[in-house]
């Protein structure tokens, strides 16, 4: 991997564990590959399905 990364989590996303997202992003970090990550604290999975007007600035950001 080469090229610049960004790496987008909702917060409440069950199917990937916090943990496991920041040993990703120090993962890569450390093979000398800009890591942009953000998580959404209270966010779903599906917080960037645009019917959920509740999480619109978290969809905005993103």
């Amino acid at each position: 991997m080469k090229a610049p990364l960004l790496m987008l989590m909702a917060g409440e996303d069950r199917g990937t564990p916090p943990a496991e997202f920041e040993q990703f992003s120090a993962m890569v970090r450390q093979r000398g590959v800009e890591v942009k990550s953000h998580t959404y604290p209270g966010a779903p999975q599906s917080s960037f399905d645009r019917s959920f007007a509740e999480h619109r600035e978290a969809r905005a950001d993103a």
